[in-house]
């Protein structure tokens, strides 16, 4: 049994130790999947806004997801190394400054749940 938890928490450091490189596939795959959820609520958010439409359960479900794939990539970019002049940057320290300097306050503000936010504001009994 120590020998099955001693294993476990080998493979969990590994993975938590992992530094992702900018051109990985998973980065790609990950770059792809956000652009569809982009495209997604640039049309349907407006949508629902403009026309009044009420969220649909399969919309909730979709912007929960959505929502949960946004805060997974802040996660990721965390862990993602970057080019400065040519050279690869993987010094998690160096990583974390880089990306708090600017894109995590606007990928933060982006993963806000504002349609949870909102359907648990106005469907709140007095």
């Amino acid at each position: 049994m120590k020998v099955m938890s001693h294993l476990f928490w080998l493979r969990v450091r590994r993975f938590t130790t992992k530094v992702f490189f900018p051109n990985d596939p998973f980065r790609m795959l990950l770059n792809i999947l956000g652009l569809v959820f982009i495209l997604y609520d640039m049309i349907f958010l407006p949508m629902r806004i403009s026309f009044q439409v009420p969220l649909a359960p399969w919309m909730y479900f979709a912007d929960v997801c959505i929502n949960a794939f946004f805060i997974f990539e802040i996660v990721v970019n965390f862990n993602t190394a970057y080019f400065q002049q040519g050279n690869l940057i993987k010094d998690r320290r160096r990583i974390a400054l880089k990306y708090l300097r600017l894109w995590f306050w606007v990928d933060a503000i982006a993963s806000v749940p504002f349609s949870i936010l909102e359907s648990c504001l106005l469907y709140t009994s007095p």
